[in-house]
This record gives structure tokens, sequence and C-alpha cells, in this order.
């Protein structure tokens, strides 16, 4: 920090922005504190106090935070590539679904979710019929996409599926499908709503403070989006309530614009610019 004259810190909630924080407070340079999920993780909490802000995506952090005159409930950051210029009929056709009535959209995480993997292949399998006029965007993760791959190939009839280990392309993937299931991570919960993409959440049922299941909670509670449990993840519980939304555009049109009102598309903008006027008025 002092060879490079670092002007501020900025910790993202992680383990990982710990030492440098650490680092910051040694050498009394401002830092501030991102933190993504409705429940603050222990570095966020051990680092508030000192902190010059604590920007938020869910408003909901504030309770926990023992310094809230620092909470700016800002949204999350999102990816350049997510808000694309593109007709949903054009989405369609970059995933070869342009025939498709309905697209759903499946997305585990970077490294993918075995059980949302699990349910979209038992989904598949028994209930062919109604998948008929219904593609999938499936992105499987790096780790499970040889597997998933060769089980589509092999176990299910033939269909329309695009998967892959990484959706490259997430703006087309989010304009195209017509609902999301998703793990319930703050990220991706934020690139859907900022694309007005209605959801299934099925939270991680691991996560640190069971963060993920309060996410869930935040948008089920705004109407954004339907919560799952991760126990429940199962094509008998799952299908029905899938295949009825599926069939009620005006009710996934509602949950759309609720997804949308719960968006903060400006986050970066808001946080670089709080930031830039705190070092500011430090001269």
């Amino acid at each position: 920090i002092r060879k490079r004259n670092i002007a501020a810190v900025v910790g993202m909630g992680g383990y990982v922005s710990a030492p440098a924080l650490a680092a910051a407070r040694m050498t009394g340079t401002p830092y501030f504190l991102c933190e993504q999920n409705s429940v603050p993780g222990k570095v966020t909490l051990k680092f508030e106090k000192r902190c010059e802000y604590v920007f938020s995506t869910f408003a909901e952090a504030k309770s926990y935070m023992k310094f809230p005159g620092k909470f700016i409930h800002t949204g999350n950051p999102i990816r350049n590539n997510v808000l694309v210029p593109v007709s949903r009929t054009e989405a369609k056709k970059s995933f070869h679904l342009g025939h498709c009535a309905r697209i759903i959209l499946v997305i585990g995480g970077s490294q993918g979710a075995v059980r949302l993997n699990e349910l979209i292949m038992s989904l598949k399998k028994k209930y062919p019929h109604e998948f008929k006029n219904i593609g999938i965007i499936w992105s499987t993760g790096s780790l499970s996409f040889d597997e998933y791959k060769t089980r589509s190939q092999n176990e299910l009839e033939a269909g329309s599926i695009y998967i892959s280990p990484y959706i490259k392309r997430v703006g087309r993937a989010y304009s195209a499908c017509d609902i999301a299931i998703s793990r319930s991570g703050a990220g991706v919960m934020m690139e859907l709503a900022a694309a007005g993409v209605p959801s299934i959440l099925i939270p991680y049922p691991f996560a640190a403070m069971d963060h993920q299941a309060k996410n869930a909670d935040s948008f089920a509670g705004a109407g954004a989006a339907i919560k799952i449990d991760d126990s429940d993840a199962v094509p008998e519980k799952v299908a029905p309530l899938l295949f009825n939304l599926l069939a009620h555009p005006r009710r996934l049109k509602e949950m759309s614009e609720n997804a949308r009102r719960a968006a903060r598309t400006d986050a970066a903008d808001v946080i670089v610019k709080q930031i830039k006027e705190t070092l500011g008025k430090r001269g």
C-alpha cells in the first residue's frame, strides 16, 4: 500500500479481502466495504467500525450493522454484458432456440450446482411431453459439464437444450428466457433483477449464516421470485409450479416488473462517486 501509494482500499466481503483491509487499517489508508448479501459476513462486521462506508446490495443488511450511519444501500455492481440491446427473437436464435415457445434459463453458479443439474435432468426425463415446446439454456458449471452433456445426450429424448459450462453471452440469455432457475447468490440475483427476469430461487443450504435463503426471501417478498428450499428441489414439487408460471404470461410479467424495481443498475457509479467524494474531502 505504501510502495504503490494506494489512495483507498475496497473490500468485497470475502476472506481474501481481509489482509488488504488489515493493511489499510494499519497504514491509515481509508477503506470501504461492499457487502453483497442480506446477512453481512464476518469480514464486513470485523472491519465495519473504522471503514468509511458500507455499500450494500440488500437493504436488509442494515439491521445487522453496529454502525448503521455508515450504511448505504447501493445495490451490487453488474457486468457490462448483462444489459444488451437485443430483441428476444434474436436472443433466442443465439442459442438455436428460436423455435421454442418458452425458454428456461438454468444457472448454478460458476462451479455449477449438482442439485440444480440433477433437477433439470429429472424434469426432462419425467415430463418429456410438457417440455416439447420449451427450450433450456443450461449452465452446468465447469466441474459438471462433461458429465451432464454426456448424460443429456444419452438419457434424454431429443429436445431443445443449449448446454454449456458457462454462458459467455449472458445478456442474450437473460433476454431470451421467460424464467430462470437459479441459486440465490447476490451477484446473479442482481443481474436477473436488472434484466427483469422472473426466477425460481433455490438457495444453497450451506451458505454462511444461511445468507442465500435470506437473499431469496428478499426477492420473494418483493414478488420478483419464488423461493424453493433445496430439499424441495425435486421434479414432483418444482414441475407444477414451473409449468403453471409458464402458462400464465401475466404472472411472469408482474414478476418481471417487480424484479426490475428491485434492481439498481447504477450501483457501480454510485459507489465510485461516493468513494471519490470521500477522498476529496480528506484531501
